[in-house]
């Protein structure tokens, strides 16, 4: 589910059911101009931040630059999670993710 602000076009909100745990290979660490936050709705995950590994538990955030190398994954089980991307990092995420979503489907559910 994606959701535009509308107090605030800029920032996007991604609530997302991450499945997989953070790659091994730092080379898979993306870095891109931004700044992203993420609250933990369910489960755990693990924040790769450069060469910091960080456990963020249910109901616990964190806030960061996206210039850092960046990788988020479960810790062990199904993790849900809200991602929330200022318009640089949803950028950044945007062009190696997926596609806009249909302007409709936007205003549809905008918060």
């Amino acid at each position: 589910m994606r959701w535009s602000v509308r107090a605030d076009p800029g920032i996007t909100v991604v609530r997302q059911r991450l499945l997989e745990p953070p790659p091994d290979n730092p080379a898979r660490l993306r870095a891109h101009a931004g700044r992203e936050w993420l609250v933990v709705l369910a489960g755990a995950v693990i924040l790769l931040l450069g060469n910091r590994r960080l456990r963020v538990e249910t109901n616990q955030a964190a806030e960061f630059p996206t210039m850092l190398p960046h990788a988020i994954g479960t810790a062990g089980g199904p993790a849900e999670i809200l991602g929330i991307f200022d318009r640089d990092a949803r950028r950044g995420h945007h062009d190696r993710d997926e596609p806009d979503p249909p302007r409709s489907a936007v205003a549809a559910d905008r918060v």
